[in-house]
């Protein structure tokens, strides 16, 4: 990364350095144009937005109003502004998209590797203490229920398996009303749905009977099966949303986190070796043999 920035920086301040030398060439006779340094510092600024078009007006002769130069001067020394902040913006913005391009192509490749990582990090952040976990499972709205829950956890024997238990069934307790809402949300968003999903199941089943009228199926079967789901598609719908819901419900307090490609645990070998160096660099035992 640092090796692009470099390359950057060098073809800028080339392109710079060439408007720079045409520039003294052309208007050595102006005041921002009198010297290189001058030049450089004037087109720096230009290249950051902050350029003046009266530049050209001034001579090194006219800041004791002595002299001015005349409209073609100014005409050209504008064009050669103009055409400088447009091979500046052009080069910038394909530098910028050269380095980002890059820098993906390199990380491409460990994609899988870095989700892994990140995936066990937060397993770990997620993760609730067997014994204690209730207390640090309350939301602010929450938190004097975790106050309340201190003396019932002291009763417990430390790290025994009824303080587990009591912590498992805390923090399903303090989840329940949470779950409940998302449940809320899930069966009105079904329900808002439900008549645009109605209407487009028979606008599909119409376009089929059109599609296929004069081809060798059955016309009978197609106009009964639009009949039919005219009738009672509608209730059909609304009974399988019991369905949806208590499935949508149960996968709320599911924990199983199943990180899976086409269905079989997949890692390549550079992901492997990423993951080996992450884990070394966080100070961990090597493990590379």
């Amino acid at each position: 990364m640092s090796l692009r920035l470099l390359k950057f920086v060098v073809i800028w301040w080339l392109l710079i350095l060439c408007f720079v030398c045409v520039g003294v060439l052309l208007f050595s006779h102006t005041l921002r144009f009198n010297s290189l340094t001058n030049a450089a510092y004037f087109l720096l600024c230009s290249s950051i937005g902050n350029w003046d078009s009266a530049a050209f007006e001034k001579t090194n002769m006219d800041f004791f109003g002595q002299s001015r130069l005349n409209d073609s001067d100014v005409l050209m020394g504008r064009v050669f502004i103009l055409l400088f902040m447009m091979f500046d913006l052009i080069v910038l913005l394909n530098l910028v998209i050269a380095i980002l391009a890059g820098t993906y192509s390199e990380l491409a490749q460990y994609s899988l590797g870095l989700y892994y990582d990140s995936l066990v990090t937060e397993i770990q952040l997620k993760q609730t203490h067997k014994y204690y976990g209730a207390l640090a499972s309350t939301y602010q709205i929450m938190s004097p229920i975790g106050w309340i829950l201190v003396p019932f956890m002291a009763c417990f024997k430390k790290q025994s398996a009824s303080l587990a238990k009591f912590n498992r069934l805390a923090n399903l307790a303090l989840y329940l009303p949470i779950s409940l809402v998302l449940l809320g949300i899930f069966v009105i968003c079904n329900l808002v749905s439900l008549p645009f999903s109605y209407f487009a199941a028979i606008l599909t089943k119409y376009r089929l009977i059109v599609k296929f009228w004069h081809s060798e199926r059955d016309k009978a079967t197609l106009v009964a099966d639009l009949l039919i789901y005219v009738s009672i598609g509608l209730v059909y719908m609304i009974l399988a949303q019991f369905k949806d819901a208590f499935y949508f419900y149960k996968h709320l307090f599911c924990t199983r986190i199943n990180a899976k490609i086409g269905g079989v645990p997949y890692i390549d070998l550079k992901t492997f070796e990423l993951l080996v160096e992450i884990f070394d660099s966080y100070g961990g035992v090597n493990c590379k043999t």
